[in-house]
């Protein structure tokens, strides 16, 4: 990712041995730093919470049956229990919340809107949606 939409993109004062692209303008980590809306904000908010839940990468990884278009698991780890579910489709799909997993909060989510939203029972997942959901 560029640093910044200026002339060469914050790589060099000098000129690039590499075209530095169209997207330079937009993307850039000093137009996407504080949109929260942005990949880069949404990254930074999935590592944070790699970070702070062990279950996502020494956990076991569980499968749980779902749509088509769809992927869901749930990674656990001495207590911890992370619920990650993912729609691939333009349609929206209602998934189920695995009878072994109680229900939780959204800790992250492509729709910046729902970060913290409580769920049980059944997520109604927007298009090409992802939520992890922390079940603490």
């Amino acid at each position: 990712m560029h640093w910044r939409p200026s002339n060469h993109c914050g790589f060099t004062r000098g000129t690039p041995w590499l075209p530095v692209g169209d997207t330079s303008g937009r993307c850039n980590v000093q137009v996407q730093a504080d949109d929260p809306h942005s990949m880069l904000s949404l990254c930074r908010r999935l590592l944070s919470v790699r970070r702070a839940h062990t279950a996502l990468t020494l956990g076991d990884y569980v499968n749980v049956p779902c749509e088509e278009e769809c992927l869901a698991y749930i990674r656990r780890y001495r207590g911890d229990s992370i619920l990650v579910m993912l729609n691939f489709s333009e349609q929206s799909h209602r998934l189920s919340l695995p009878p072994d997993f109680p229900g939780g909060r959204i800790v992250v989510s492509t729709n910046v809107a729902r970060a913290d939203e409580n769920v049980a029972e059944v997520v109604t997942l927007g298009p090409t949606e992802g939520v992890v959901i922390d079940a603490t």
